[in-house]
This record gives C-alpha cells, structure tokens and sequence, in this order.
C-alpha cells in the first residue's frame, strides 16, 4: 500500500498492514476489500486524526475521471492522505499517478 500525504510537509511511507489468517491474496479488489473490513485495525496502525473520506474517490482533472483507491484525512495534519494498493513491488509509474491524485487533491 502506498500512503502519501497531500498539501503538507512532504512525507511518504511505504506501509505494509499485516493482516493475520490472509492466506493468499490474488486481486487488488480482494486486498481493498479486506481493507475496508479491517478499518479499525487500519487507523490503528496509522495513528490518531485519520478520517475515511472514500474508496474509488472520483477525482476528475476537467478532461477524464481518476480514482483513488481510498481518501483519508489527517486532523492533526490537516491535509489529504491518498492511498494507492497495489498486489506487487511498487514501480516508478505508481510513485507519479499518486504525485498526480495529490496534486488533483489539493484543488478540491
């Protein structure tokens, strides 16, 4: 899972959540579905001031439609927090299309 910060100091973890009792996990959906099943755990493990904004957040640029896998907020460092899952080793491309979210984020 790749956890970036939006409209704040920058900041960028790679956060790795384990979930006990998850034998294999095939899809991207099946991961976001756990996910979300887990919230409490999640925020847990994230820390205080962390608010559920959505999952597949719609965010447009004016021309095409984008989403965010999951949309946080941080009180504490009121900003956006954009989360992107990914099932395999994070790539280049995934670094840029989260830097893009972000900068989408910060227009709303």
């Amino acid at each position: 899972m790749y956890l970036t910060f939006s409209n704040c100091a920058p900041l960028e973890l790679n956060l790795t959540l384990i979930f006990l009792s998850v034998s294999i996990i095939i899809f991207i959906s099946d991961l976001e579905k756990l996910i979300y099943s887990q919230l409490n755990y999640v925020f847990l493990q994230l820390g205080n001031g962390f608010m559920w904004v959505g999952n597949q957040y719609k965010i447009s640029d004016g021309n095409k439609n984008y989403f965010i896998d999951m949309l946080l907020y941080n009180i504490k460092y009121n900003c956006y927090v954009v989360v992107e899952i990914k099932c395999r080793k994070l790539k280049k491309e995934d670094k840029g299309q989260v830097e893009f979210y972000m900068k989408l984020v910060d227009m709303l």
